[in-house]
């Protein structure tokens, strides 16, 4: 089968709530095409699980408005470096994203309210989050495991729960905990914390500084605790 550098997806592909893209061809069309770019119909409300898992010549994709969700492992140790996120966007699934070479993931603009456990766990390339202004409630466990080359993200208000290890070895990190969240899991960061900021009520915190912050976290909370 031909390589294409760029494939545009025309209308008659459906991507299966469930499992796999497919038409009259199976899905894996797309994976033997080695697109490196593709581009969406605008009929799109889901990218399914598994889809472009492994696709590891693909690097770019455009979504169209229309995208809901985005399911478990659909890119998942694929090539993708470069992604948009719609305004339309409400969730996206466990491991969706993980082992991908994505580099930054602005979801600022979207109606996002739930991202899975693991969703962008060993994206080594992944530099900068933006989470602010969605109405997600908790960063699950492992959510951005591994992520080494993350420096900066940046929390919803909405925000009240950050799971185990949802930022292990997110060694270089400087992260904002808004006041609205109540409950952190053990391990956030896990070991290699030299370099790793809290701000947290105005204050700035090295990790070393941690039981500090916990107290004054616990305090400000007046009842709620650290796990």
């Amino acid at each position: 089968m031909s390589s294409y550098d760029d494939l545009y997806v025309e209308s008659d592909y459906q991507y299966d709530s469930e499992q796999y893209c497919y038409n009259n061809n199976s899905w894996k069309t797309l994976l033997h095409a080695n697109p490196s770019s593709l581009i969406l119909p605008d009929d799109i409300t889901k990218i399914g699980a598994g889809v472009f898992d492994s696709c590891h010549s693909l690097v770019e994709v455009k979504l169209p408005d229309s995208v809901e969700s985005i399911g478990r492992m659909a890119f998942s140790y694929s090539g993708l470096a470069v992604i948009n996120f719609p305004s339309s966007l409400t969730s996206i699934g466990e491991y969706a994203f993980t082992g991908s070479k994505i580099v930054s993931a602005d979801l600022s603009g979207t109606s996002l309210n739930s991202i899975g456990k693991n969703a962008f766990a060993h994206c080594y390339q992944l530099t900068a989050v933006d989470l602010s202004g969605t109405s997600i409630t908790s960063i699950e466990e492992l959510t951005f495991y591994g992520c080494s080359s993350l420096t900066t993200i940046k929390l919803p208000d909405t925000l009240t729960t950050i799971g185990s290890c949802a930022f292990y070895n997110c060694e270089n990190l400087s992260i904002e905990i808004p006041t609205s969240v109540s409950t952190i899991y053990s391990n956030m960061f896990g070991s290699n914390t030299d370099n790793v900021t809290i701000i947290y009520n105005g204050k700035s915190y090295t990790y070393a500084e941690f039981d500090d912050f916990k107290t004054d976290f616990v305090n400000y909370r007046a009842g709620n605790t650290v796990i």
